[in-house]
C-alpha cells in the first residue's frame, strides 16, 4: 500500500523479514526490484553511524563477502581516515597495487619509521631516486 504519510516500523526487540529480494529507494527514482540480494539506491549522500550499543565496546563495521569487495569512486576521490589505532591492509593470496595515473604518489610517516620488505627482489624505478 502506498501512503503520502509516513510508514513507521516500531519494535521493541527486533524487526524479522525474511525475503529472497529487499530493494530500498531513497529519494531515488523507483527502479525494478533486484532479483536476489539486498539492493539500496540513495538519491544523495548516505551516511552510516555506528554507534556504542551500552556497555558493549563500539561494534566494528565488517563486510563480508567470498568474491570481490569493489568500490568505484568518482571524480572527488576517496579519504580514509582513522582517529587512532592502525590502518591495517593484508592480503593472504595476490598482489597489492597501488598506481597513480596521472598526479604524484606519497606515503608519509610522521613519527616512528617506515619498513619496506620485500622476499627476493625489490625493484625502485625513477629519473632520480634520493636516498638520505
Amino acid at each position: 500500500t502506498q501512503s503520502p504519510g509516513d510508514y513507521v516500523i516500531t519494535a521493541g526487540n527486533s524487526i524479522v523479514m525474511d525475503c529472497k529480494s529487499m530493494t530500498q529507494n531513497i529519494n531515488f527514482p523507483p527502479l525494478a526490484p533486484a532479483s536476489t540480494g539486498y539492493l539500496v539506491n540513495v538519491g544523495g549522500a548516505p551516511i552510516t553511524f555506528l554507534q556504542t550499543p551500552g556497555a558493549v565496546p563500539t561494534p566494528p563495521y565488517t563486510v563480508t563477502t567470498p568474491g570481490p569487495y569493489l568500490v568505484t569512486c568518482a571524480a572527488a576521490g576517496a579519504s580514509f581516515t582513522v582517529g587512532a589505532g592502525a590502518f591495517n591492509v593484508t592480503v593472504a593470496a595476490g598482489a597489492i597495487a597501488l598506481t597513480a595515473t596521472a598526479g604524484a604518489f606519497s606515503a608519509l610517516c610522521a613519527a616512528g619509521a617506515m619498513t619496506l620488505t620485500a622476499g627476493p627482489t625489490m625493484k625502485l624505478t625513477a629519473g632520480s631516486i634520493f636516498l638520505n
